[in-house]
C-alpha cells in the first residue's frame, strides 16, 4: 500500500484537520458538561419529584432514548428554525447532544 499519495493530501489539510479536532473537542466537551448537569437535575426529579413531575421527564428520558442522535442533531438544525429559534451548526451539535446527554 502506498502511504505517499495520502500523506501528500495529508499534508496541505494538516490546519484544517487540527482546527476541526479542536472544534469536536469544544463541542463534546460542552455537551458532555451541559448534559451532565441536566441530567443530574433529570434524576433528581425523577428520584424525588412529584409523580407528575416524574411522569412528564420520564417520558422525556424514554422519548430521547429511543431517538437516534443523528435525527436529534437534525431536528435542531432544521426543526427549531420553523419555531424561530435559529441555531448554527456548532450550537445545534451542542443542543442535540446535551439532550442526548441528559437521558442517558
Amino acid at each position: 500500500m502506498d502511504f505517499g499519495g495520502f500523506l501528500d493530501e495529508l499534508w496541505p489539510a494538516r490546519w484544517a484537520i487540527i482546527r476541526a479536532t479542536g472544534l469536536t473537542f469544544t463541542i463534546s466537551g460542552l455537551s458532555i458538561a451541559l448534559g451532565t448537569m441536566l441530567g443530574i437535575f433529570t434524576g433528581i426529579v425523577l428520584t424525588y419529584g412529584h409523580w407528575s413531575a416524574k411522569a412528564i421527564f420520564r417520558l422525556y428520558t424514554d422519548v430521547i432514548r429511543g431517538t437516534p442522535v443523528f435525527v436529534l442533531v437534525l431536528m435542531a438544525f432544521f426543526i427549531l428554525p420553523v419555531v424561530s429559534i435559529n441555531l448554527d451548526p456548532v450550537q445545534a451539535g451542542v443542543v442535540a447532544l446535551t439532550i442526548f446527554a441528559s437521558s442517558h
